[in-house]
């Protein structure tokens, strides 16, 4: 099983590190730059929404996205 995680602050500007972040899953798994788009439009919304709209000020909390596959079938 092979693990990553993006941990970033709940600041909109911290989401410019969610790119690098899928990219280097991405190599790992060989996967298609249509996959990576759709995966990083889905995750920026729900991490922009987060952020907006989960905590009280800004800055003062943390978001943790946790990636988890195996790598013999990069499931």
């Amino acid at each position: 099983m092979k693990d990553k995680t993006l941990l970033i602050k709940n600041l909109l500007d911290e989401i410019t590190r969610l790119p690098d972040f899928l990219q280097r899953i991405a190599e790992e798994l060989s996967l298609a730059h249509e996959t990576v788009a759709s995966l990083n439009l889905a995750l920026e919304e729900a991490m922009v929404n987060s952020i907006q709209y989960a905590y009280p000020s800004p800055g003062e909390g943390e978001i943790s996205l946790d990636a988890h596959w195996d790598a013999s079938t990069g499931n």
